[in-house]
């Protein structure tokens, strides 16, 4: 789209090889009424989208910024948003790709970003921005008018194509049901949770599936992990564990093997109940159907296997959790 004599064009995540910026979509979860005096929903949170003010202007806009040497992406993303918004606790999700011309001449590449953030402290005075400011869209004055309304619309769509219409039943820090369901991809109310699955499925050989992220994924994008998953409203988390199988790698578990299935782990951490199944099955990944939008790739991976894959960087890190208590055998 051209704006003020800019072309400024959106591209799916990593389509390029070299990049030069980075920007980062921030935002965080805050009672419905602030700004709005509407609490009618039913959710008492919602999102707001941050934007920061330079010292030496009056417009605003996201943080972000110039790429430094021996430096990724993502590296950058974190640093840019930790200087310029004073966020401490966050989740950095890459997004997709953009670039720039003026008059047909490339002003680089850049990868968006998007930031969930839990915790802000407050911004470091040496560095450049004077303040941030909540939005309920994009800021009322920008430092660029001619690119952020492009890419903003684009992480609107994006955001749209990773978090479908799915709900989750609630549960209290107890796993008691609230009798209540929560829409993904809302903020969810404080003090509940849901249940979340991992699907452990070992062959006679003692090998595992194991798949691959989609390089669009929210959280982990193109690493490799156990398959996982919420569990829907009215859903058990037993056939929820047995779903996600048949979504993400088309292998369909015989109703013998869900029935046998093992419970060996439950932990409770930060939003979520996370059960652990163990299903007994000999499955051919010959003809591996990958799930659009959550799954590229499937294989047969060893405990040992997966360690190894922990270790160097490609593998989810909380499975090494279950790995060191070697409470799969």
């Amino acid at each position: 789209m051209t704006h003020g004599g800019l072309l400024t064009k959106t591209y799916p995540y990593n389509t390029f090889n070299d990049y030069k910026y980075t920007v980062i979509f921030t935002r965080q979860a805050v009672p419905s009424g602030v700004g709005k005096g509407d609490t009618s929903s039913g959710n008492p949170l919602r999102w707001q989208w941050l934007y920061a003010r330079h010292k030496e202007r009056t417009t605003f806009e996201t943080a972000g910024g110039r790429i430094e040497p021996g430096e990724t992406p993502f590296q950058c993303a974190e640093r840019e948003l930790r200087e310029e918004t004073g966020a401490e606790k966050f989740h950095l999700h890459p997004a997709f790709d953009y670039t720039v011309h003026r008059s047909g001449i490339s002003k680089g590449n850049g990868q968006a970003y998007l930031a969930d953030v839990e915790k802000f402290g407050a911004l470091d005075p040496t560095y450049e921005m004077a303040e941030i400011k909540a939005f309920d869209t994009l800021p009322d004055t920008m430092t660029y008018p001619e690119i952020l309304p492009v890419l903003f619309a684009e992480m609107q769509r994006w955001l749209a194509r990773n978090t479908p219409d799915e709900y989750w039943d609630l549960l209290d820090a107890d796993r008691n049901p609230l009798g209540v369901t929560h829409k993904r991809g809302d903020p969810k109310p404080p003090g509940t949770y849901h249940t979340v699955v991992r699907a452990w499925v070992m062959n006679a050989k003692g090998e595992f599936i194991s798949t691959r992220r989609c390089l669009t994924k929210l959280g982990s994008p193109g690493m490799w992990e156990i398959t996982s998953g919420s569990a829907a409203a009215g859903e058990t988390s037993r056939q929820a564990a047995a779903r996600e199988v048949k979504e993400e790698t088309g292998v369909i578990l015989p109703p013998e093997c869900i029935e046998a299935a093992e419970l060996f782990r439950t932990v409770r951490e930060e939003n979520a109940f996370w059960d652990n199944w163990l299903f007994r099955h000999n499955f051919d990944l010959t003809d591996f159907i990958p799930q659009k939008g959550e799954t590229m790739d499937a294989k047969a991976a060893t405990l040992q296997d997966i360690a190894y894959m922990v270790e160097t960087g490609y593998f989810v890190r909380e499975e090494l959790k279950i790995l060191k208590n070697k409470l799969v055998k």
